[in-house]
């Protein structure tokens, strides 16, 4: 019973120096780890423009060139439209008051005030 008297200084020493890093250390950083790998929401239209440049310009100029073509080739209208919006808003351009008319003799959509 003397020894356990004698040793619980130390013990509530130890126990407090262990919540403390358990606080301050250990939850922080997990909490960071965690968000880390949090992947909910849409990526953010400036991050993936500086994104696809960065993997664009790694490409050889030729292979650039067609990948483009084929691309802008196979896209549907719901993507060059969605496309066209985010190139505005990349822009700085606010998309209110401001319609998309689809002509049906032009592939890409015009905008009128």
């Amino acid at each position: 019973m003397s020894s356990i008297i004698r040793r619980l200084p130390g013990i509530v020493a130890a126990s407090l120096v262990s919540l403390l890093l358990l606080v301050f250390i250990v939850v922080p950083v997990g909490s960071v780890l965690i968000k880390s790998f949090d992947n909910s929401g849409p990526l953010p239209h400036w991050r993936l423009a500086a994104i696809t440049r960065e993997a664009l310009d790694l490409l050889p100029e030729a292979d650039r060139t067609t990948s483009i073509k084929r691309w802008v080739r196979e896209s549907t209208l719901s993507e060059r439209v969605k496309a066209t919006a985010v190139a505005y808003e990349l822009a700085g351009f606010e998309p209110t008051g401001t319609h998309l008319i689809l002509s049906s003799t032009n592939r890409w959509p015009s905008i009128r005030r």
